[in-house]
């Protein structure tokens, strides 16, 4: 059964229908143009986003974006996509499914929606389905998806530039603020810098998912820049198991960022150290059960000194 909006036609009129078969070119051409508001006030996000244009070049699908107010200098930018072959459907939307892939390689599978009059909308895999997006945001190095996960809204990172550019490390110093049994190969960055102002107003009000995600991108500058270790990449720092791990699978690396530290007695930096230390060491235990190629671990252990400087406290573990 063919229908149609109200303001098309009434119950009774008659009409010519032609039937064309609907081209991926066709229905990309036929996207209209949308505006999202930040209704949720997610943090480190624009207040409006805009998908102003799609075009479909071959199998490559570009998405233009711009977002008002800039987000460190930001004020327009394109989700870029390989598609599929065809269009798929489903609850009367047609839909282009396409990936993007992050500077690591990894690929998040989305959907561009779309029935024939309506607004476009998008939608981002969670497991086997696909969950709305309801905001879009970009900083320059990552771009931040918003989707609706039954009640929740969740934020997905998709890194389209090198993280390790947001961090200035310092030296390399073998003299510890704790005490490590054993002669464990380890040293601390004496100092980290953020380069920009997002991640200073997140390591200063962010939650501890956003701590999380600082310290993860400090430890992948580190392993870059210090340790010489190739194609590193960043977990979601929620996810189980390992928070980076090289391609090859033969290293892991569990990561934090602590905060309290700065206003924490010196005299208690010692035991509060260890105990971070030794935690971190019994989460990379189970990245190495995860990991069964992984021969080499490093715990990276970023922490604010009585001053407000990042330092990292970096030792390697060998597989159990």
């Amino acid at each position: 059964m063919a229908t149609v909006p109200d303001s098309f036609a009434k119950p009774g009129d008659v009409l010519t229908v032609t039937i064309n078969v609907l081209t991926r070119d066709d229905f990309v051409k036929s996207l209209p143009k949308v505006t999202w508001g930040n209704e949720m006030g997610a943090k480190w996000m624009t207040d409006l986003a805009s998908l102003t244009n799609f075009k479909l070049s071959s199998d490559h699908l570009r998405i233009g974006v711009t977002e008002d107010p800039e987000v460190e200098g930001v004020s327009s930018f394109v989700i870029d996509g390989s598609a599929v072959k065809s269009l798929g459907f489903i609850r009367g939307d047609s839909y282009l499914q396409f990936g993007v892939t992050d500077i690591f390689g990894t690929s998040r599978l989305m959907r561009v929606y779309y029935d024939g009059y309506g607004t476009t909308s998008l939608g981002i895999q969670k497991g086997t389905p696909f969950l709305q997006v309801v905001f879009v945001s970009s900083d320059g190095a990552r771009l931040k998806i918003l989707y609706a996960d039954g009640i929740h809204n969740r934020v997905a990172t998709i890194y389209t530039s090198d993280p390790s550019v947001l961090y200035t490390l310092g030296n390399p110093d073998h003299n510890l603020p704790v005490y490590l049994e054993g002669t464990p190969n380890a040293f601390q960055i004496d100092s980290v810098t953020l380069n920009r102002q997002l991640e200073k107003t997140m390591l200063a009000t962010g939650s501890e998912y956003d701590l999380g995600r600082l310290g993860a991108e400090i430890a992948y500058t580190i392993a870059n820049e210090k340790l010489g270790l190739k194609d590193v990449v960043i977990v979601e720092p929620s996810q189980r198991g390992a928070d980076l791990f090289t391609k090859d699978g033969q290293v892991v690396m569990q990561a934090r960022l602590l905060r309290s530290t700065q206003y924490a007695d010196p005299k208690d930096l010692g035991v509060i150290f260890q105990s971070q230390l030794a935690d971190l060491a019994e989460q990379l235990k189970v990245s190495f059960k995860l990991n069964p190629s992984a021969h080499t671990g490093y715990v990276m252990l970023s922490y604010l000194d009585n001053q407000g400087n990042i330092r990292t406290i970096v030792v390697e573990a060998p597989r159990p």
